[in-house]
C-alpha cells in the first residue's frame, strides 16, 4: 500500500475532531509548509497542525512523510486543507505511466469511500504529470466536496487536500491553497510567480 493512502486513511477521524477548530476571516495564504527539506512547498492561511510518518512501501522500503492539517470555518464555511510531502527518490520516473497514477489515486478515494469520485490525470507544461481526485465525503451527515492533487518531482511525492461544503466549493480560499505550490523556489502558477516568486 502507497504510503498515502496510509496517512489519508486518518483523514476523516481527525476532520471530524477537528471541526470547527476556530473561525477567521479570509485571509492571504501566509504560512509556508514545509519550510525545509522537500522541493515542493505551499501557503496555508494560518499555523498547521504538522507532524510525520514513516510507512513501508511495496518493496519494503521505509518512506517518511512531513504531513501538515488545518481545519477552520470561514464566513460560516467549513474548510479543511491537508499537504503530504512523502519523500520518494524519482518519484517522476516511478509514476511515469498515467496508467499507474490512476491506479494509485483510484485505490485512494476507494480507501476514503468518496462518493462519485473523478479521477484524471494532467499533463501540465513546466510541472509534468499530476494525479486529481475530485469528489464527495461524507461522514456522521456531514457531506464535503474535495479535491486531491498529486505532485510528482525528483524525490518527493507532493499531495494537496482541499475540502469544503459543496455549495461553496472551491471558494476563494480553496483556489488560492490550492494555486500557491512551488517546487524549488519556482510557483507553478504564473500569477503567483509574478507576485510572490523569487
Amino acid at each position: 500500500m502507497h504510503p498515502m493512502r496510509e496517512t489519508m486513511r486518518h483523514f476523516l477521524q481527525w476532520l471530524l475532531l477537528a471541526l470547527p477548530l476556530c473561525i477567521i476571516s479570509p485571509a492571504k495564504a501566509q504560512v509556508a509548509f514545509p519550510k525545509s527539506g522537500c522541493e515542493f512547498q505551499v501557503f496555508f492561511l494560518d499555523e498547521p497542525k504538522v507532524s510525520s510518518a514513516s510507512v513501508k512501501d511495496g518493496a519494503g522500503n521505509l518512506v517518511k512523510s512531513d504531513i501538515a492539517d488545518w481545519s477552520v470555518a470561514i464566513k460560516g464555511v467549513t474548510h479543511y486543507f491537508r499537504a503530504e510531502c512523502a519523500h520518494v527518490p524519482g518519484a517522476r520516473k516511478v509514476y511515469s505511466r498515467d496508467e499507474d497514477i490512476i491506479d494509485d489515486m483510484n485505490a485512494l478515494a476507494a480507501a476514503q469511500s468518496l462518493q462519485s469520485p473523478k479521477v484524471f490525470v494532467k499533463t501540465i507544461d513546466g510541472v509534468g504529470k499530476v494525479g486529481e481526485i475530485s469528489g464527495v465525503m461524507v461522514a456522521r451527515g456531514i457531506s464535503l466536496r474535495i479535491d486531491v492533487r498529486r505532485y510528482f518531482g525528483d524525490a518527493a511525492i507532493f499531495d494537496l487536500y482541499a475540502a469544503s461544503d459543496p455549495s461553496a466549493f472551491p471558494t476563494e480560499n480553496v483556489s488560492m491553497f490550492m494555486r500557491s505550490i512551488s517546487r524549488n523556489g519556482k510557483f507553478y502558477d504564473p500569477e503567483f510567480q509574478k507576485r510572490f516568486g523569487k
